[in-house]
């Protein structure tokens, strides 16, 4: 089984294409909800959590607070390295359990959304990243169209991710998404068809 990575900065499009391989019939993992119930669930990552950012992070009557703990991590590169450093293997450790669940049930191709993946270091557990990218115009205008961060508040994030021209050098595939939905959903035929051609001729299990 091919198991894929998507990645892309805020406002690539990643999560869109990510929804388009689902209706595709192709199994996907959202990092992001992962990391969100294992903060709703584990106490253990709650602890740690506990211990290195403190009670501000959750709400009086209990569970996360998001707005607080995002505050924190977009606050600098050292605390969302730190947040990360925390949450991360919760999810590594769920994203295998999904990927073998894909190989047991005979899956050829399933992929893990992750915006962070490559600063997460997950490349290794992957047999290929796809890239989905844009101009950073584009990138802030779809953020911004959202409506629920401010200018200032997309800038910050985009600040503390990894810069696009690191990010295409770790990439096996790179679609422009500048060009519509349409387009964007061509390009993902198209890469697919590779993996999946790759495979059968490699004789990848």
């Amino acid at each position: 089984m091919y198991k894929l990575g998507i990645t892309g900065g805020l406002g690539s499009g990643k999560s869109t294409a990510a929804q388009y391989l689902i209706r595709r019939g192709i199994p996907v993992i959202d990092a992001d909800l992962v990391a969100k119930n294992q903060l709703e669930t584990s106490g253990v990552l709650q602890a740690e959590l506990l211990q290195e950012f403190g009670l501000s992070i959750f709400k009086s009557k209990g569970g996360m607070n998001y707005s607080a703990l995002a505050a924190i991590a977009f606050s600098s590169p050292e605390k969302q390295q730190r947040l990360n450093q925390i949450v991360w293997p919760h999810v590594r450790e769920r994203m295998g359990l999904f990927f073998n669940d894909c190989q047991i049930g005979g899956k050829p191709l399933a992929a893990i959304d992750a915006a962070l993946l490559l600063e997460a270091g997950f490349k290794n557990d992957l047999d290929g990243i796809l890239l989905i990218t844009a101009g950073k115009a584009l990138r802030i205008e779809r953020a911004m169209a959202r409506g629920n961060l401010t200018l200032e508040q997309v800038q910050a994030r985009m600040a503390l991710q990894m810069p696009e021209t690191e990010k295409r050098k770790l990439a096996d595939y790179i679609i422009e998404n500048k060009l519509g939905k349409a387009q964007l959903e061509k390009a993902l035929d198209s890469i697919c068809q590779i993996i999946l051609q790759e495979k059968s001729c490699s004789g990848n299990k």
